[in-house]
């Protein structure tokens, strides 16, 4: 029902055979249609209220709902805005596809004149050099700040966050029929038919990726998974945030530890243009004496027989759930012959059940009682 066509730097696109959608969809009136349609966010028309949960309470009758009647529901969509086959879309699709080369360009220059890492670093506050390590910065502040002035409530403070640590047996596992193959396919079309607004682009010349967070449809599907996620982790967990990455041919991720905000993830593959390894650590202890003085501390964590990294392969549909605040993980630079290869993922990312407030550092000295860590955090 999908053929794919190749436009080039934006990647793979899809398009539906149009007669095979005419001979197999079920119709759908052009007011539920608008429902749909803003339920995966893309909707102009105001007024619309998102598609009830009760209409769809299964998500595999969502994604095939939607799946099934994207031409119609594109047709709305051009109703509502503006006709797709006009000059000036066209000229409008062409001057994005020019943005966003210009972007990568401006990008590629950067890092070759010399002007920023080609990896993100750590804030000159932070007491670690790797990306994400401003929670475990102020774990270890607080830390010091309660020995020092009142280290009869260290105990209590340790002890309370030890919720985020993970037991040293997990091992990070593939699960399978955690996302069905027809949410997987709705999540490409989903992909194709954002424009270059949805995304956020913060992550472009770090990680050479953009980013979408908490789109609903990711998040209806983050809900739905969470007591599986629950039983594998062996704790009660809930979601927390999740985000669409769409690496492209420019595309790392340098070895990091991730903040308790994600103490367990789910990596998604979706789809890719070639095989890309994840390289995830066993079960460590919080590194909380790696220090930003260590100027080869990339190297220094990946050689360390304690750690223990092991390939993960993810082919489209797979997945892979580790839990990423006690676990190094990191990607080589992407792997390919030019500016077609890509790679696109989705994280979902859980805590433990009932701690939103206490993972926020910021509600430390009120959760504690002691009103010094105010300090601390903000210096």
């Amino acid at each position: 029902m999908l053929r794919r066509t190749n436009t080039g730097l934006i990647g793979r696109k899809f398009r539906f055979d149009q007669a095979m959608v005419r001979a197999t969809a079920a119709p759908l009136s052009i007011a539920l249609s608008f429902h749909i349609y803003k339920r995966l966010g893309c909707c102009r028309a105001k007024g619309m209220t998102l598609l009830s949960e009760k209409l769809s309470p299964n998500r595999n009758n969502l994604a095939f709902t939607i799946g099934s009647n994207i031409m119609r529901i594109r047709h709305a969509r051009q109703s509502d805005c503006r006709p797709i086959n006009t000059l000036s879309y066209r000229a409008e699709r062409m001057n994005r596809s020019l943005s966003k080369t210009l972007r990568i360009g401006q990008s590629l220059l950067r890092r070759v004149l010399g002007r920023e890492s080609s990896q993100p670093s750590s804030s000159p506050t932070d007491l670690f050099p790797w990306y994400d390590s401003e929670w475990l910065s102020a774990y270890v502040k607080c830390k010091t700040q309660i020995t020092n002035t009142h280290p009869e409530k260290l105990q209590h403070f340790v002890e309370t966050l030890d919720v985020f640590k993970t037991p040293i047996n997990f091992r990070a596992t593939k699960v399978k029929a955690l996302l069905t193959p027809l949410e997987i396919e709705t999540a490409i079309i989903l992909i194709n038919d954002f424009t270059d607004e949805n995304f956020e682009h913060h992550e472009l010349d770090n990680f050479g990726r953009t980013v979408i967070h908490d789109h609903p449809f990711f998040v209806d599907i983050q809900k739905q998974i969470t007591d599986k996620v629950s039983r594998l982790t062996g704790e009660a967990v809930e979601p927390h945030y999740n985000f669409l990455s769409l690496y492209r041919d420019m595309g790392s991720c340098e070895v990091h530890m991730d903040a308790p905000e994600a103490k367990w993830t789910v990596d998604v593959c979706l789809e890719q243009s070639n095989e890309w390894p994840i390289y995830i650590s066993q079960i460590v202890p919080w590194p909380e004496t790696l220090t930003n003085n260590e100027s080869d501390w990339r190297e220094q964590i990946k050689g360390d027989p304690k750690n223990h990294f092991e390939e993960t392969i993810l082919q489209p549909g797979e997945n892979v759930l580790f839990s990423g605040s006690s676990q190094w993980h990191y990607r080589d630079p992407i792997p390919g012959e030019g500016k077609h290869d890509f790679c696109h993922l989705i994280f979902f990312h859980f805590i433990p059940k009932g701690t939103k407030h206490l993972v926020k550092t910021d509600n430390w000295p009120s959760l504690f009682g002691i009103q010094e860590l105010e300090d601390v955090l903000k210096a």
